[in-house]
């Protein structure tokens, strides 16, 4: 498309209303079919996409101050929105490509997990196997850290391998307020033996096991669910950090998120009473905290 057009406004000091009128201005002076054509969309994807476009043009360029106005074309629209959203073909959304993601995803969490391993390739394929299992990972996190996160929990709870339990807090700022824990069932005791036992004189399986303990939880965005030992020491060490992202397993809620806050625990504060109030028998490789997401 050859024709540009100048839009007379500094986008910088346009208000809200100016901002809900600004596409439906541009289409008015765009020639609709000629950009449709050049950018490969159809009506309803181009009015969409448009409107997109003019929002993301008006946080980007606003800050700018441009005293001029701005020069528009199919060109330059074509280019912004493949930049923000990708190609588009004439009958599609924006595409995530989920199945790329996952599979890089799950290529470097596995070349990642094996990298100081001393395991030889036949014990990192039978490791690899239980660490997949869906129930290892959150069942040996809560028999070894005293917690697990909130969607681990809901896996076990679904299989039975965990029950629900609750007590009322006797110190603290949250005196008086009851908290939701879980505990393991006898299914559950039983499958983290079979995960825990030697295996033709082999002691990797507790090893991997072992391993959980470099961290004390990790909490994927969803939060974390714990045991009444790990819930009841974080209460007496005032570890507000874990304390603020347990939430109910019966009901979603993040249980004590509006009753403390104060200075995070050092890591090593956190080893001990961690070490105190989960009974393992061997010296924890570490008890960081771990967020991957921050988003709540």
């Amino acid at each position: 498309m050859n024709h540009v057009y100048n839009v007379y406004s500094t986008l910088a000091g346009l208000n809200s209303s100016d901002q809900r009128l600004f596409p439906t201005y541009l289409f008015r002076k765009v020639r609709l079919r000629h950009f449709r054509t050049s950018a490969g969309l159809n009506k309803r994807s181009y009015q969409s996409t448009m409107a997109f476009t003019m929002d993301r043009f008006v946080q980007t360029c606003g800050p700018l101050k441009i005293q001029a106005g701005i020069i528009l074309n199919a060109g330059l629209l074509k280019n912004s929105i493949i930049q923000q959203g990708g190609p588009m073909t004439l009958d599609s959304k924006f595409h995530l490509p989920f199945t790329e993601a996952a599979t890089l995803a799950f290529s470097s969490y596995c070349e990642k997990l094996f990298h100081h391993s001393s395991l030889s390739e036949s014990e990192k394929g039978r490791a690899l196997r239980v660490i997949l299992d869906p129930f290892w990972r959150p069942l040996c996190e809560l028999e070894v850290n005293g917690s697990t996160s909130f969607e681990g929990a809901l896996i076990l709870l679904g299989a039975k391998l965990v029950k629900e339990d609750a007590f009322m807090v006797r110190t603290g700022p949250a005196v008086g307020h009851s908290v939701e824990v879980i505990d393991l069932t006898e299914a559950g005791v039983q499958l983290f033996s079979d995960y825990a036992r030697i295996v033709k004189n082999s002691d990797w399986q507790p090893d991997l096991i072992d391993s959980l303990r470099s961290y004390s939880a990790i909490d994927t965005g969803a939060g974390i669910v714990s045991s009444r030992s790990l819930t009841e020491a974080a209460i007496e060490n005032d570890d507000w950090v874990m304390l603020n992202r347990m939430r109910s397993i019966s009901n979603g809620q993040f249980m004590l998120q509006s009753f403390g806050g104060g200075l995070e625990l050092l890591e090593d504060e956190r080893m001990e009473y961690l070490e105190n109030s989960i009974d393992w028998g061997e010296k924890r490789l570490g008890a960081q905290f771990i967020r991957l997401s921050k988003c709540n």
